[in-house]
C-alpha cells in the first residue's frame, strides 16, 4: 500500500475498461450501491478481491455513515434540471463518497496481509499522514493524522478538523511562519 507511484505521481489504471454494451439499459434501475459495484468490478479483478468481498465492503462504505437511503439522491428542479446530492456523508462533504470506501479498501487489504502471517509475526499497521488546506482533512481523519497549516485552514474547517472526535484519529495544528 502506497500514496503515490515509484515515480512521485498518482496511480493510474492500466487500462480503460469498455462498458458492458447493454448498460444503458441495465444500470439506470441501479441503486447506488450496485452502480458503485458494477463500475469498481470493471477495474478490479476478482482475483484480486472477489464479488461477495466488493459487494461488502461498498455496502458498509455507504450504508452505515451516509444519512439517506440513496446515498448521493438525485433530486429534480425543473423540467431539465437536476441536482445530485452529495453531501449526506459523515463530513456533509462530497469527499465521503470517495473516502468511506477508500478507507474500508484499506482495512480489507491491511486484515488480509496480516491473516497472511505466520504466528507470532508482527502484524502491519497503516498510518496515514494527509495534510490539507480546507474540509478534506474532517473527511480523511478517520485514518491517523491530519496536518493542517493554521495561516491557510479558514477558521470553519480549522474547528471541523479539531472537534472530530475519533478512536485511532488525531490533529495536529501548525504554524506556517
Amino acid at each position: 500500500m502506497a500514496g503515490l507511484a515509484p515515480n512521485g505521481g498518482l496511480y493510474i489504471p492500466e487500462r480503460i475498461p469498455s462498458l458492458p454494451p447493454n448498460w444503458q439499459h441495465e444500470w439506470k434501475s441501479y441503486s447506488f450501491l450496485d452502480l458503485s459495484v458494477a463500475v469498481l468490478e470493471l477495474y478490479i479483478s476478482p482475483d484480486e478481491l472477489s464479488p461477495d468481498d466488493l459487494r461488502a465492503i461498498v455496502s458498509r462504505s455507504y450504508t452505515t455513515t451516509f444519512r439517506h437511503p440513496d446515498v448521493t439522491p438525485l433530486s429534480k428542479l425543473g423540467d431539465n434540471e437536476f441536482v445530485l446530492e452529495l453531501f449526506h456523508g459523515p463530513t456533509f462533504s462530497f469527499k465521503d463518497v470517495a473516502l468511506q470506501l477508500l478507507g474500508n479498501l484499506f482495512e480489507f487489504f491491511l486484515a488480509r496481509r496480516n491473516a497472511r502471517k505466520a504466528p507470532g509475526e508482527r502484524p502491519e499497521i497503516l498510518t496515514v499522514v494527509g495534510a490539507t488546506s480546507g474540509d478534506t482533512g474532517r473527511c480523511v481523519l478517520r485514518a491517523q493524522y491530519i496536518i493542517a497549516p493554521l495561516k491557510i485552514v479558514v477558521r470553519i474547517s480549522c474547528n471541523a478538523l479539531l472537534t472530530v472526535l475519533l478512536a485511532g484519529g488525531h490533529t495536529a495544528r501548525l504554524s506556517t511562519g
